[in-house]
């Protein structure tokens, strides 16, 4: 069924504004941010392919836009609407990561998943905090192979003299 043909009050866009964005399932979800489907499809099938295909969005962040396109109805912009949405809300996350204190392990392992994500390779990062716990900034200082880094102390040192840091962050990924 066409988003036309639908009852006006069931239409995700009319539904997000009377109900809140959150009540939407996530085709419609999908749906909203698709925003129309083409001659062959519409944009409830392309949206419930969708999300077949990124088993309920668990994959989507790792879908490339030629993943994307592979499900049909989405092509170059309707991908590039995915990934740009993606994006956003990346660098949403990130950048609000940084307004809270670090206070225990739990808060830095959130910052690094936000921050880093999924890596396939070891990463060795320090994070440098001022006299609140705020994150003034962080450094990937090396990049080991698939199960190995190398680090020196003087790299470390050295950037946190720099930035004026009061606590240092070691943090690494295990691919």
């Amino acid at each position: 069924m066409r988003i036309k043909e639908m009852e006006h009050t069931q239409r995700p866009r009319e539904k997000a504004l009377r109900d809140g964005i959150g009540t939407l399932s996530d085709a419609e979800l999908a749906a909203l941010i698709l925003s129309s489907g083409n001659k062959q499809r519409t944009v409830d099938q392309i949206a419930h392919d969708l999300v077949r295909q990124s088993k309920g969005f668990s994959r989507l962040t790792d879908m490339t836009l030629e993943e994307l396109m592979q499900i049909d109805g989405i092509r170059e912009a309707k991908g590039l609407q995915i990934v740009a949405a993606l994006e956003l809300s990346k660098r949403a996350m990130k950048a609000r990561s940084y307004m809270f204190s670090i206070e225990s392990p739990a808060d830095v392992a959130v910052w690094f998943e936000m921050e880093y994500g999924v890596l396939k390779q070891e990463h060795f990062v320090c994070v440098y905090l001022d006299t609140k716990g705020k994150i003034i900034t962080h450094k990937t200082l090396f990049k080991g192979s698939l199960n190995a880094s190398l680090v020196h102390p003087r790299e470390i040192f050295k950037e946190a003299f720099l930035q004026n840091a009061h606590a240092i962050l070691l943090v690494h990924n295990h691919p």
